[in-house]
């Protein structure tokens, strides 16, 4: 994890807070480069349908792009 201060300014004074983060590109970076969890993300749209009550819809879910 990484530190960074933030300053906010209330009330006529400024309130110093520690803030820890995680990049996260390199979090990802990190959960794809895994061979255990490698295999099991989904980067493919899946076609898909649902009956909306007489006939069946199909549409295609992009699972990373919501």
């Amino acid at each position: 994890f990484m530190k960074d201060m933030v300053s906010i300014p209330f009330a006529d004074a400024f309130w110093d807070f520690d803030v820890y983060y995680h990049d996260l590109w390199d979090w990802a970076t990190n959960l794809l480069h895994d061979p255990y969890l490698f295999p099991y993300f989904c980067f493919n749209a899946q076609c898909s349908s649902k009956l909306n009550g007489q006939s069946f819809e199909h549409f295609v879910d992009e699972p990373f792009m919501a």
